[in-house]
């Protein structure tokens, strides 16, 4: 019995399980901070023009949107360069 743990926990990622992380970290990589700097910018349009915030926080929240945005079409670009 001890040998047939050993044996089944030796085993290699079958192909789905090896599929299913490289989905999951090209969704972490390529999808999330772009998300996430887009809804910033629009958190920040909608509090602004409600008055739940100042525009200075306002203008902080867009500019840290545009540079999460920013630094990710950049890292594309820069990948790009490379492939070439």
């Amino acid at each position: 019995m001890a040998q047939t743990r050993r044996a089944s926990a030796l085993k290699k990622p079958s192909k789905e399980n090896q599929l299913r992380g490289l989905l999951l970290q090209d969704a972490l990589t390529n999808w999330i901070p772009p998300t996430i700097g887009v809804g910033l910018l629009i958190a920040a349009g909608i509090l602004d023009a409600l008055g739940a915030i100042s525009e200075t926080t306002a203008a902080l929240l867009a500019v840290l949107a545009l540079l999460i945005v920013g630094a990710k079409k950049r890292k594309e670009k820069k990948n790009e360069l490379r492939q070439k």
